[in-house]
């Protein structure tokens, strides 16, 4: 349980940054590459300031628009 709750935010950035990355055209290898990366600096706590930004801005709208 514990495992699976430290990883929910790095997976959730994976699976919000993927339609991104797809419509900017990188393949399967960079795509794979681009998820490790993502997940390896969500492990350490370090996101980057653009994928924060747009969670947070996502965490907003869901908490004002319902």
């Amino acid at each position: 349980l514990t495992r699976s709750l430290t990883s929910a935010p790095g997976r959730l950035a994976v699976a919000f940054m993927t339609p991104i990355w797809k419509v900017g055209g990188a393949d399967g290898n960079a795509m794979q590459a681009k998820r490790e990366n993502l997940l390896r600096q969500a492990k350490m706590g370090a996101f980057p300031i653009g994928i924060t930004a747009c969670l947070a801005v996502l965490l907003l709208a869901v908490l004002f628009g319902f």
